[in-house]
């Protein structure tokens, strides 16, 4: 009994800071951050919308939570739709945008701390730590919905007219006109989108299934919900480290170069 109380308090901890830090990422972003005076833009980005709805979804289950109510049925499946979509945000910024970013300021800045970091491993482990019955098993492949559905609308919103801020498009993965369609160029590692899309739909089932997995795992042994939140943790900080220390190397030698070709 005790155990359970436990948990019950770390989960509406963990859902009143997930809702906090998705408040403070998207107003940072937008009133300090990368799209400061670009209007309504970011809002186009999966990793804001992926971020609000698992902040509302927070606010919503966290009245569960506090009323000690058992969470509708068609709501634990949207959690866990809303759940691999915020890791696929996790993930895709880690593997393929992260080490496109310039600045080694942005990795210690509150928007990508938050939106990029903190909320998708808090919202994944506060999942974890739900003591609802699992969702139906199908519910791993309707979790492609949120990417799928993401990927038509960009291109929806793009032929509408529909600006993305200062790009194009949203992710350098959906742009057709840079990578064509079923490019294959090692030499400028530039890849068509067709296989862009392939990745990222196997990125998203692959999350969750994997979730689905662990999350039955964790019904039955909850310490292993700790470990992974831990490991996330972890991993999540020395990935912000090292990307840190190579964009100030990088910054360094290149300014280093720009001298000696001016002495020269």
């Amino acid at each position: 009994m005790m155990d359970r109380i436990n948990t019950r308090s770390v989960r509406i901890t963990l859902k009143i800071l997930i809702v906090l830090f998705v408040i403070v990422g998207v107003i940072y972003q937008n009133l300090v951050g990368y799209f400061a005076g670009r209007g309504f833009s970011s809002y186009l980005y999966f990793t804001t919308q992926s971020n609000i709805i698992i902040g509302a979804l927070a606010m919503a289950l966290l009245v569960y939570d506090l009323k000690r109510r058992q969470t509708p049925k068609a709501l634990v499946a949207f959690h866990h739709i809303a759940i691999s979509a915020i890791m696929l945000t996790f993930i895709v910024f880690a593997l393929f945008l992260g080490p496109l970013v310039p600045d080694a300021s942005y990795f210690y800045s509150p928007s990508n701390l938050t939106l990029h970091n903190l909320v998708p491993i808090l919202a994944f482990f506060n999942y974890l730590l739900e003591e609802d019955e699992m969702p139906p098993r199908y519910v791993r492949y309707l979790a492609l919905i949120s990417g799928v559905s993401y990927m038509i609308a960009t291109y929806i919103f793009y032929f509408s007219g529909a600006s993305f801020g200062q790009n194009e498009f949203p992710y350098f993965f959906l742009n057709f006109k840079t990578n064509g369609w079923l490019t294959i160029d090692f030499v400028n590692w530039r890849f068509g989108i067709i296989y862009w899309w392939v990745v990222i739909v196997l990125v998203l089932l692959g999350i969750s299934v994997a979730t689905y997995e662990i999350k039955a795992k964790c019904k039955k042994n909850q310490r292993i919900a700790w470990k992974i939140f831990i490991f996330l943790l972890s991993l999540a900080t020395i990935f912000i480290l090292m990307s840190v220390i190579i964009k100030l190397s990088m910054g360094v030698a290149l300014h280093e170069t720009s001298i000696k070709v001016l002495i020269r």
